[in-house]
């Protein structure tokens, strides 16, 4: 009976994650999405000091740099999302598979 509780429990999330680990966890994950969230922020806030300090030129030119950005974490996104499905899905057919076969 045991056996067949500690097989269950593998796709079973745990009861609780405190937020920080949970983003220590997903950064973990996809690391490309954390690099393109820090890009968005860093191009966002050098736009905001240059537009300030009056450097239109250079504020522009970081504003198209955070939608660059934005672009690359939203593909990094998709990309781990649907890479992600696709590895628990093999992992889930490989733990059937292994119920299924009988045990010598």
């Amino acid at each position: 009976m045991s056996s067949d509780r500690g097989k269950e429990d593998i796709f079973s999330l745990p009861e609780y994650e405190s937020p920080w680990a949970r983003v220590v966890r997903k950064s973990k994950e996809e690391p490309l999405v954390t690099i393109g969230c820090l890009g968005t922020v860093g191009a966002l806030i050098s736009a905001t000091f240059n537009l300030r300090r009056g450097n239109r030129v250079m504020g522009q030119r970081m504003l198209r740099y955070r939608v660059i950005f934005q672009g690359f974490t939203l593909l990094a996104a998709i990309g781990g999302s649907v890479y992600y499905a696709q590895q628990r899905k093999n992992e889930k057919k490989l733990a059937q598979k292994e119920l299924d076969t009988p045990q010598a």
